[in-house]
């Protein structure tokens, strides 16, 4: 998984190669982004990565 800071958002390509512009979720913050069926909270050196219906992944540097 890579994500990259983008504006106000990131770009995320998840592990299953899917590439994708997530907004801050909610607007203004830096560790929440998300739209639709994907989220990611950034912690430190974690992601949890998150596919609505499915087991939330967690990532590390």
């Amino acid at each position: 998984m890579t994500i990259t800071p983008k504006g106000s958002g990131i770009s995320v390509i998840s592990p299953r190669g899917l590439e994708l512009d997530l907004p801050a979720s909610p607007p203004g913050q830096s560790v929440r982004f998300g739209e639709s069926l994907y989220a990611v909270v950034i912690e430190g050196s974690e992601a949890l990565w998150m596919v609505s219906g499915k087991v939330p992944i967690t990532c590390r540097r």
